[in-house]
């Protein structure tokens, strides 16, 4: 959790005039990092590029990672997000709240219009469980050291 922010900082970077970063990333998971947007800011206005970076953020006010993917998983209740439109213009960005389906599309157009940062909040169901992927490293045979 929180490494969407930080890899979408760099594509963007990296993509530079040739396209764009999206970023898809859930509240929890970008409070662990929010601070690295200074980093963008400081990054993109350096630049000779223009650059744009778009955070489609899924706000449920949970922990959604550990409280659906851990039974019994306890303090993963947010509650209120602070507002992370305000915060995106806090560091040069651009943003809009959506918290409805009719929303969506203009919203996204105007993210995909924009440049620099753009974040996209997403109001979303806390009640709504998201499957969750499973991953099983195979390339390493561990030792038996008994």
């Amino acid at each position: 959790m929180g490494y969407g922010l930080c890899a979408g900082i760099v594509a963007s970077l990296v993509r530079g005039r040739t396209g764009r970063a999206v970023v898809v990333t859930g509240d929890g998971g970008i409070q662990m990092t929010i601070n690295e947007l200074g980093t963008a800011k400081q990054m993109f206005e350096e630049s000779d590029e223009e650059h744009s970076l778009i955070i489609v953020l899924l706000d449920n006010s949970v922990l959604g990672r550990v409280a659906f993917g851990f039974e019994g998983a306890m303090g993963c209740d947010l509650g209120s997000s602070p507002d992370f439109v305000m915060l995106a213009k806090a560091y040069g960005g651009q943003g809009r709240m959506v918290s409805s389906c009719d929303e969506l599309e203009g919203a996204m157009d105007e993210a995909f219009k924009s440049k620099g940062i753009f974040m996209l909040h997403v109001k979303t169901d806390p009640d709504l469980k998201a499957d969750m992927a499973t991953f099983q490293d195979t390339s390493i045979t561990m030792m038996n050291s008994g």
